[in-house]
């Protein structure tokens, strides 16, 4: 790719320390990351073959920079390029980039070893937002049942659009993992039972915020049957979350306004216990066992966040438009090509501007209750806001160790 940047972030960190007392020590840090360049896959369908060409890019730079320059990359330009618009009318030619911001600030509180014991205690709080998780998407929107591993392929800047909200601008906003309160801390005893035994006590204790939920549709296109559509979007930006109804009657939705609404405190106490036995000047042998989730707490650790249907194909249509084609008579024709009947880069127009006029919020509910792909309103999830994922339950782990 000509002129693809290598990743890269800046990073800034002050700190300071201070000796309270003999073995006791006071730490402050805080830590500024910016993202500069990110590394993904990016494409834009051909409405004339119905296919789509995926290119390695920085998003939101270099040749992804603007939607035109972009298109013509990929297919070239003129009038019966797929980058043209009989209609002449075309999406905001900015792309956006990819962002990922981290703010934190740690104090820390550590006791050296003495009196047979040690420890220490910190809390840290933090922001993080952006529109890109990292190296490994820990989007649940993305991959079907939540994020995927591999690097440099996250669904977040496959298609332009992905990366706009139902009012006509950058979906940015508080990203998965932001927990903003964290407090952890752990501490070992020691506890000498005679020359040749002893006995080690750990214990770790950690309690997180919450992490964000937030609300996800498809647009334009879904693969029904597959759990996730693959054609979501963040249609209130990410890190806000609606709440929706639909009258089993009328099929017609309400939706609530955006707030941020997180998952419950993470919490957890895990347990080391090791006994220690001396054989000789040469020998050891150790037995030890690590709880962890000692008290086996179950905290949701996500909510599903899909709005429409993962069971059947449900999406919105944001200026009566879909990905998908549409009849003579205005009803979704699934054509196995997203993008392959709609008009193109009339799509993306649509799809990058505002939905409508009722502003955030309205917009989606305007397009939930008008759809193109059921010639009616869209199909609610059963699962949506409802627990996806929870805590790990409590493990144990025995082990010996022969020291020689």
């Amino acid at each position: 790719m000509p002129g693809l940047k290598p990743y890269r972030q800046h990073e800034g960190v002050f700190g300071v320390d201070y000796q309270l007392a003999k073995g006791l020590a006071f730490e402050a840090r805080y830590d500024r990351r910016r993202l500069d360049y990110a590394i993904e896959d990016s494409s834009i369908f051909n409405a004339a073959t119905g296919s789509e060409t995926f290119v390695i890019v920085n998003p939101g730079k270099g040749v992804n920079s603007t939607f035109t320059g972009f298109c013509n990359f990929i297919y070239g330009s003129g009038a019966g390029s797929a980058c043209s618009s009989p209609s002449g009318v075309y999406p905001p030619n900015n792309t956006i980039p990819a962002a990922r911001s981290y703010d934190g600030l740690e104090f820390r509180l550590t006791k050296a070893t003495s009196h047979h014991w040690f420890g220490m205690f910190s809390y840290t709080y933090s922001r993080f937002r952006g529109n890109y998780t990292g190296l490994t998407s820990s989007d649940l929107s993305d991959g079907g049942l939540g994020g995927r591993n591999s690097p440099n392929n996250s669904r977040a800047f496959d298609e332009p659009f992905f990366s706009w909200n139902d009012n006509g601008g950058s979906s940015s906003g508080l990203l998965p993992t932001d927990r903003p309160n964290k407090f952890k801390g752990y501490a070992y005893y020691e506890l000498a039972e005679g020359k040749h035994t002893s006995t080690d006590f750990g214990l770790f204790q950690y309690m997180y915020q919450g992490s964000p939920v937030s609300t996800f549709v498809d647009s334009g296109y879904s693969y029904g049957g597959s759990g996730s559509g693959g054609w979501d979007v963040y249609p209130v930006n990410r890190g806000n979350w609606v709440d929706v109804t639909q009258d089993p009657t009328t099929g017609q939705f309400n939706v609530s306004n955006p707030y941020v609404r997180r998952t419950p405190w993470y919490m957890q106490s895990d347990l080391n216990l090791m006994q220690n036995y001396k054989v000789g000047e040469r020998y050891g042998l150790s037995f030890s066992a690590t709880f962890t989730n000692l008290f086996n707490q179950r905290s949701v650790t996500a909510f599903n966040e899909q709005i429409d249907s993962g069971a059947i194909q449900s999406f919105t249509s944001p200026g009566g438009t879909s990905c998908a084609g549409t009849s003579s008579s205005g009803v979704f024709t699934a054509t196995g090509y997203p993008c392959y009947i709609a008009s193109g880069v009339q799509w993306y127009a649509a799809s990058m501007t505002p939905w409508g006029t009722a502003g955030p919020a309205g917009n989606l509910k305007n397009n939930l209750n008008n759809s193109l792909a059921m010639g009616s309103p869209v199909l609610l999830s059963s699962q949506y806001g409802q627990p996806m994922y929870y805590q790990i339950s409590r493990n144990i782990r025995l082990a010996v160790k022969f020291t020689f």
